[in-house]
């Protein structure tokens, strides 16, 4: 608010400075605010075509594409959406607040292309699981961080006692563990959680970040 009202009063100084009339100081104060809100509503455009555009644009489109009349064949996956990025740059495409709309469902936005775009698929590569993108493997990692009775530990060596694991355990068993182990054994224990085996999945961490069921 004080930073509103500190605005105009710089735009009554410069009336009074040029002698300029109420209406055309209100007039210039006007558009200004409208050139800010244009401004800001063109930035939240160009941020919800490049989310659509990673999300549920290339590279899951067809195997080519047409550009200056030509068939063009997708050979190699991020070279492709390299070049459709900058065919859509080259004309300022993603300030278009219409360029991804027809993918979307009716009164559907970002949110549904998040928890639906081919991103979030987990693949099997060499025995090993692969994310398209990263984010998915942090989404597993925070989940895990946020599970009370999942990863514990014990304390008191002569009569031990389970309690769970502080979070800097937590986040070492993480970086020291191999993730399809991490991810395998996640996954049974979300199967049976809630239910009295739940206690039979939990893991115990020992100081150096390895773990065993409990």
């Amino acid at each position: 608010m004080l930073r509103y009202y500190e605005l105009k009063k710089s735009y009554i100084q410069l009336g009074r400075k040029f002698n300029l009339p109420d209406n055309i100081i209100t007039l210039l104060y006007n558009k200004r605010k409208e050139s800010i809100k244009d401004n800001e509503n063109d930035q939240r455009t160009f941020h919800k075509n490049i989310l659509l555009f990673k999300l549920i644009s290339s590279p899951f489109d067809t195997t080519f594409h047409i550009f200056a009349n030509k068939k063009h064949i997708h050979k190699n996956v991020i070279q492709t959406w390299i070049k459709k990025y900058e065919d859509i740059n080259m004309w300022n495409g993603f300030y278009d607040k219409i360029l991804f709309e027809y993918r979307l469902p009716d009164d559907k936005n970002c949110e549904w292309a998040i928890k639906t775009s081919p991103l979030r698929q987990i693949q099997e590569y060499n025995d090993n699981i692969t994310f398209l993108d990263i984010i998915e493997k942090l989404m597993v990692e925070i989940n895990i961080l946020g599970e009370n009775n999942y990863l514990k530990k014990y304390i008191n060596s002569d009569n031990p006692i389970c309690v769970p694991a502080e979070r800097r355990l937590k986040i070492k068993y993480l970086n020291t563990s191999d993730f399809n182990e991490i991810y395998d054994d996640y996954n049974n224990f979300k199967n049976v959680k809630g239910t009295i085996h739940e206690g039979a999945w939990s893991m115990i961490i020992d100081t150096f970040g390895d773990a065993t069921f409990l």
